[in-house]
């Protein structure tokens, strides 16, 4: 069985790494975390795909905002620069 404590920081970093591709990425992150915990037997289901999958978003989400706003900021102050 899967530690489900691994499972935050492991989707916001994923968001963080491949964030600047955010349209391929939250989908991706989606399927492949949902395969995953299928496949390690986690759950299994319609509504456990569709509640892995919002969970993946969320946390994919996070990520991909941290670095968007971290560029942002970085762009902002070499501007100012």
């Amino acid at each position: 069985m899967t530690d489900t404590r691994i499972v935050i920081p492991t989707l916001i970093l994923v968001g963080l790494v491949f964030g600047r591709w955010w349209r391929i990425t939250i989908p991706a992150a989606v399927v492949g975390w949902v395969a995953l915990l299928m496949v390690d037997q986690i759950g299994s289901g319609f509504s456990f795909a569709i509640e892995a999958g919002l969970l993946a978003v969320a946390n994919t989400v996070v990520g991909v905002l941290l670095l968007q706003g971290g560029r942002a900021l970085v762009s902002l102050v070499a501007k100012r620069s």
